[in-house]
């Protein structure tokens, strides 16, 4: 083991008050590809902005195709090890909270208690009105997509695209639906940053694991942190903007940091 991942795992199993950041990195270890690297989203599905898909009708019909083809693979996936550690912590008393980039609800799927976890950009664990607000889970929504564009419930079928009319409305005010995520030109929640706020003040460690501290506002959070006089430990593959006010630096993949670090906490 290097000596700066020494180093870091001595400053984990010291630490009381852990705040997790957590980027895409931490999910590719269970199978849910990142949206900026090689083989990612991006490549395949151009984002659409929230203004496009409240007033076109194709934008809706792109917007859901590509939300429809990755919910298998999203809905299939468990935690990996960076989601297991933040469970760890927790299961120790010294998890102060999750703050994280991710959508794909693995924290969740964790057993990390919600009270522990800000979803910066939403989840797609769940579907809401833009009109009247109404939640609903999101495979009552996605799996029946999905299921057309895969040809059955089984992808066993010939299967078709998805059209405007498979576009889903809410049955209570007729207003469109969309996954609970923040979209493209869609502010993030005053209420999740009021959390994010309150788990970062007293943080004695943010561990920020899997992503590029590229995404804004998001990536000011770890400046916060140690802006609040927390220590920084950055664990991902390739360069950030912050490594120079990180006090812990390793490039590599998380899965393998963050399983030596729960057997380190144990």
């Amino acid at each position: 083991m290097r000596n700066d991942q020494i180093a870091l795992m001595d400053a984990i199993r010291t630490a009381t008050r852990v705040v997790v950041f957590s980027g895409a990195g931490v999910s590719t270890d269970s199978g849910i590809p990142d949206y900026r690297g090689s083989g990612g989203q991006y490549e395949r599905y151009q984002p659409v902005y929230y203004d496009e898909f409240l007033a076109d009708g194709e934008k809706r019909v792109e917007y859901w195709t590509h939300k429809a083809s990755v919910w298998p693979a999203m809905r299939e996936a468990r935690p990996g090890p960076a989601h297991e550690l933040a469970r760890a912590l927790a299961d120790r008393g010294r998890l102060q909270g999750v703050i994280t980039q991710n959508i794909d609800g693995l924290h969740e799927k964790s057993g990390l208690s919600p009270e522990f976890i800000v979803n910066l950009h939403g989840t797609n664990l769940e579907v809401e009105c833009i009109g009247c607000g109404a939640r609903h889970p999101a495979g009552d929504i996605l799996d029946p997509l999905a299921a057309i564009l895969s040809g059955g419930a089984e992808g066993s079928g010939a299967g078709r695209p998805l059209a405007e009319s498979d576009v889903p409305r809410c049955d209570a005010c007729g207003g469109y639906l969309k996954p609970a995520t923040v979209m493209f030109g869609q502010s993030l929640k005053a209420g999740e940053i009021a959390r994010a706020e309150a788990m970062l003040s007293g943080c004695d460690l943010l561990l920020a694991m899997g992503s590029t501290l590229t995404v804004q506002p998001a990536a000011t959070i770890p400046v916060v942190a140690r802006n609040n006089g927390a220590r920084l430990a950055i664990v991902t593959r390739g360069e950030t903007p912050l490594d120079e006010i990180a006090d812990y630096r390793i490039d590599g993949g998380v899965g393998e940091f963050a399983a030596a670090a729960i057997a380190a906490i144990r």
